[in-house]
C-alpha cells in the first residue's frame, strides 16, 4: 500500500483538515475575548502557538493510534482495521461539517460586527471617496427652508425642571449622550451638539430654531431628579405644524446602565417616529455602552464643553478631565479618543510639539480601538494623526471609513477637508466637504472658519470676510476669526489691519503661541522690527524655550540684514534638529543665499525628494522650496533639469486663483534670467499689494540682476512708503479703538 493510500486509511488528511477548520475557529474566538475581555495582547499570540505546535503532534497521533468502538488504540497498519477507520471517517466527517457550520456562523457574525464591512470599504476606496465627495458637492444638500429633509433633527439642550445645580451635570450629560446616539443613525440628518447648545435657555420659537438650523424636526425634553431617582421627558415636534409627533416619560433608577438604556430606547423610537430604518450594524452600535462610571461619565461631559472655543487653557483644563475619566474607567473608549484629538488641538492652539502630540497620542487612539473597533471617532482620530505624519493616502482610507460608521458625524467631514485644502491642493473637494460639516454643525465657529478658510484658498477673499464676520458675532469669545482674517489682510498686502486682528485674537487667547507668531510677521511685513522684538520678548518669557522661539528669532536677524548671525543660529538648529523640515529648508535657503549652492542644491534634492512627484497635489505649498532647487540647479549647470522643474511649477499656478499667486511669477523670470520682464512683475505685485515676506524674498540671489533697474527702485520706493504709511494708520487705529 503507497504512503498517500495509508494516509487516506488512517484518515490522517481528516484528521489535518478537522484540526485546520478548528483552529482557525479558536483564533477567532480568542481575539473576540481578548478585545471584549481586554485580555492581554498576549493572549491570542499564545493560542496561535499552541496550535502550531499541537498541529504535528495531533498528525503523528493520528498516524499511530486510531478510535475505535474499544476506545483508543494502536493501529496496526492490518485489514482488521479496516471496519475501525471507516467508523472513525463518518466521526470525522461529522466534525468536519460541524466545525464547517461554525465557520460560516462566526464570518456571518464578523459582517454584521463589521470587521468584514471595513475591509470590504477600504478595497473599494475610489467608490467611497466619490460617493462621500458627491454627496457634499451636491447641492440638493444645501437645505432651502421650505424642503427641509424629513428625517432631519435638532436635540435641543434638556432642561433641569428644578433647576437644581447639582441635576445640571446630569441634565447636560443625557443630552450630550442621546446627541452622540442618534448621531448613528444613518438615515437620519443630526444637527451637532456644538450647536444646538447655543439654544440652550432661548425665547426662539421652535418655527425659528428649525429654519436657522435647517431642519424638520425638533427635541425637547425635560429632566427632573429627586435623589438617586430621575424622570426624563421627551417630545418630538414637527417645527412646521408645530405638532407633537412622539412624546415619552421615563422613571428610573439614577444610574449608568439605566440612563444608557433609556437613550437608546429614545433614539429607536424617534427612528420608528420619523421611519428611518436601522441597519443590523446600526442596531449593534447602539448597545455599545461607553461607560458604567458615572463619574468617569461626568468628568467627559464636562471636557466636551470646554473644546468648543478652542482656547488654549480651556484645552488643557479639558485633557485633565478627560485623563480623570479614563483613571476612573480604564475601558472608557471615547475619553481616551478625546484625549488624543485634544493633543492634536494642543499641537494647533498651544505650545505643545509635534513629537509629543505622537508620543503621547497615537497609544490612546490605539487602545481605543481595541476597546471599541467600530467607533467613528476613534477612526478620525486616526486619520488626523496619520495627515499629521503625511500619510495622506491613508489618512484619506480612515476617513472614509469614519464617514460609513457615523455619516453625521461632522468632525469627520471638517478635519477631511482640511487635509484636502492644506496638503492635497484639492480646495474645491474641501470646500463642499466643509459645507456639509457646516449643514451637521451650522453654529460651530471652527467649522464655518474652515468655510472661510477653504473660500480664501480658491480666491474668494470678499466671501471669506464675509463669512468671519457672521463668525464674531455669534461666538465673539472664538480667537481662531480674527486670526484668519488676520491672515487674509496679510495674503492681501494690508498689514494694518493684519496686526491689529492678529492683536484682536492674542486678547481672545494669550496662550496661542501660533499668534504671536503671526503677529510678529505681520510686523515685519510692516517694517516695523522693534515691535517684532517686542513680541518675541513676551514670547521668550510667556512660553518654554523652543524652536518656534529660536526660529522666529532667526527671522528678526533676517529682517535687520544681519545674514551672519541668521545663517549661524540656522545652522545651530539645523545641526540639532535637521529631521525637522522647517529646519532643513532654512538651513538650505542660508547656504543658498550663501552661495554654496552644491549643498545647497544636495539638500533641496533630498527635502523636495518626495514632492516633485506629486506637484499637482502637495506642490502648492512648498513652491518656495521648488523654485529655490530650481536656481540651485541652473547654478550647477543643470539647465536643463531647472527647466522642467519650472515647467511643472507653471502648470501648477493654472490651478491656483489668481488673487492667491504672489511671487512665483517672479521667481520664475528672475531664475530664467528675464530681467526686464523680472521687474516688470514686481511693479504689478506692488500695485496689487501681494508683497508678504518682501523683507525675506528680496534678499535672494534671484533678484541681484534688477535692483539697480530705476524700474525697481522706484517700485522698491513706493513699497517704502506704502508701508510708512500702514505704520501711521495702525498708530492711529490702536489710539482711536477702530479697525475700518
Amino acid at each position: 500500500m503507497s504512503f498517500f493510500s495509508e494516509l487516506k486509511r488512517r484518515n490522517v488528511k481528516r484528521v489535518a483538515t478537522a484540526y485546520l477548520i478548528v483552529s482557525w475557529l479558536v483564533t477567532q474566538v480568542a481575539n473576540t475575548l481578548e478585545e471584549t475581555l481586554n485580555l492581554p495582547a498576549w493572549f491570542d499570540t499564545l493560542i496561535v502557538i499552541v496550535l502550531l505546535v499541537g498541529f504535528p503532534i495531533t498528525l503523528i497521533v493520528s498516524w499511530i493510534y486510531d478510535f475505535t468502538p474499544d476506545g483508543i488504540k494502536k493501529d496496526q497498519g492490518d485489514k482488521s482495521n479496516e471496519s475501525n477507520a471507516k467508523a472513525s471517517s463518518k466521526k470525522l466527517n461529522l466534525i468536519i461539517l460541524v466545525a464547517a457550520i461554525g465557520v460560516v456562523a462566526m464570518i456571518t457574525w464578523q459582517i454584521f460586527n463589521g470587521k468584514f464591512a471595513k475591509s470590504l470599504i477600504f478595497d473599494n476606496q475610489e467608490v467611497v471617496k466619490e460617493n462621500v465627495i458627491n454627496d457634499a458637492n451636491d447641492t440638493s444638500n444645501q437645505v432651502k427652508i421650505s424642503e427641509k429633509n424629513n428625517k432631519s433633527i435638532a436635540v435641543l439642550p434638556f432642561d433641569n425642571v428644578t433647576n437644581n445645580p447639582e441635576s445640571e451635570p446630569i441634565t447636560l450629560g443625557l443630552h450630550d449622550d442621546l446627541l452622540t446616539h442618534i448621531s448613528k443613525i444613518s438615515a437620519l440628518k443630526v444637527i451637532s451638539r456644538t450647536s444646538v447648545l447655543r439654544y440652550k435657555n432661548t425665547l426662539k420659537s421652535i418655527a425659528e430654531i428649525a429654519t436657522e438650523l435647517g431642519v424638520a424636526n425638533i427635541l425637547e425634553g425635560g429632566v427632573q431628579r429627586s435623589g438617586n431617582q430621575i424622570r426624563i421627558n421627551v417630545q418630538l415636534i414637527n417645527a412646521e405644524t408645530d405638532e407633537n409627533i412622539w412624546a415619552e416619560r421615563f422613571d428610573s433608577e439614577l444610574t449608568a446602565d439605566n440612563i444608557f438604556n433609556v437613550q437608546t430606547e429614545i433614539s429607536k423610537k424617534i427612528a420608528e417616529a420619523l421611519k428611518a430604518q436601522l441597519s443590523d450594524q446600526e442596531h449593534n452600535s447602539l448597545a455599545l455602552q461607553d461607560t458604567q462610571n458615572m463619574q468617569a461619565y461626568n468628568a467627559y461631559l464636562a471636557g466636551r464643553q470646554l473644546l468648543i472655543n478652542r482656547n488654549s487653557e480651556e484645552l488643557k483644563q479639558a485633557l485633565k478631565l478627560f485623563q480623570k475619566a479614563t483613571e476612573l474607567d480604564a475601558n472608557y473608549a471615547l475619553a481616551y479618543i478625546a484625549q488624543a484629538d485634544t493633543l492634536s488641538l494642543l499641537m494647533a492652539y498651544s505650545d505643545l510639539s509635534e513629537e509629543n502630540m505622537f508620543r503621547l497620542g497615537e497609544p490612546l487612539i490605539e487602545k481605543a480601538l481595541k476597546l471599541n473597533p467600530l467607533m467613528a471617532e476613534a477612526y478620525t482620530s486616526k486619520a488626523s494623526y496619520l495627515n499629521d505624519k503625511g500619510e495622506f493616502e491613508k489618512a484619506e482610507e480612515n476617513f472614509l471609513y469614519s464617514i460609513k460608521l457615523n455619516p453625521n458625524y461632522s468632525t469627520t467631514y471638517h478635519w477631511y477637508g482640511l487635509m484636502l485644502r492644506e496638503n492635497l491642493n484639492r480646495p474645491e473637494e474641501a470646500l463642499a466637504l466643509h459645507r456639509k460639516a457646516a449643514l451637521l454643525d451650522p453654529l460651530s465657529p471652527v467649522i464655518q472658519l474652515s468655510v472661510a478658510a477653504s473660500l480664501q484658498q480658491l480666491g474668494l477673499h470678499k466671501q471669506a470676510l464675509l463669512e468671519l464676520h457672521k463668525v464674531m458675532e455669534y461666538a465673539p469669545d472664538y480667537q481662531g476669526a480674527p486670526g484668519e482674517i488676520a491672515d487674509i489682510y496679510s495674503i492681501k498686502g494690508d498689514y494694518t489691519k493684519s496686526v491689529y486682528w492678529n492683536k484682536k485674537a492674542i486678547e481672545l487667547d494669550s496662550g496661542n503661541i501660533n499668534l504671536y507668531a503671526s503677529l510678529l510677521k505681520a510686523y515685519l511685513n510692516i517694517g516695523d522690527i522693534a515691535a517684532a522684538k517686542t513680541v518675541l520678548n513676551n514670547m521668550q518669557n510667556k512660553f518654554f524655550d523652543n524652536l518656534e522661539l529660536k526660529m522666529l528669532q532667526s527671522l528678526i536677524y533676517f529682517a535687520e540684514s544681519n545674514i551672519k548671525k541668521w545663517s549661524q543660529t540656522i545652522k545651530e538648529l539645523y545641526d540639532s534638529q535637521s529631521s525637522d523640515y522647517d529646519v532643513s529648508t532654512y538651513y538650505a535657503f542660508s547656504l543658498l543665499i550663501n552661495e554654496d549652492y552644491e549643498k545647497a542644491n544636495a539638500l533641496f534634492e533630498d527635502i523636495l525628494s518626495e514632492v516633485k512627484n506629486e506637484l499637482s497635489t502637495v506642490g502648492v505649498h512648498y513652491l518656495e522650496d521648488i523654485m529655490a532647487h530650481t536656481f540651485t540647479l541652473k547654478q550647477l549647470g543643470e539647465t536643463q533639469k531647472s527647466q522642467a522643474l519650472i515647467s511643472q511649477v507653471e502648470e501648477l499656478l493654472n490651478t491656483i486663483p489668481e488673487e492667491n499667486v504672489e511671487w512665483t511669477p517672479l521667481f520664475i523670470k528672475a531664475i530664467q534670467g528675464n530681467t526686464d520682464e523680472t521687474v516688470n512683475a514686481f511693479v504689478k505685485l506692488i500695485e496689487e499689494g501681494k508683497s508678504q515676506y518682501w523683507w525675506f524674498y528680496l534678499s535672494l540671489p534671484y533678484f541681484k540682476e534688477m535692483k539697480n533697474e530705476p524700474e525697481f527702485i522706484k517700485a522698491y520706493q513706493r513699497l517704502m512708503d506704502i508701508l510708512k504709511q500702514q505704520r501711521q494708520e495702525l498708530l492711529e487705529l490702536e489710539q482711536e479703538g477702530k479697525t475700518e
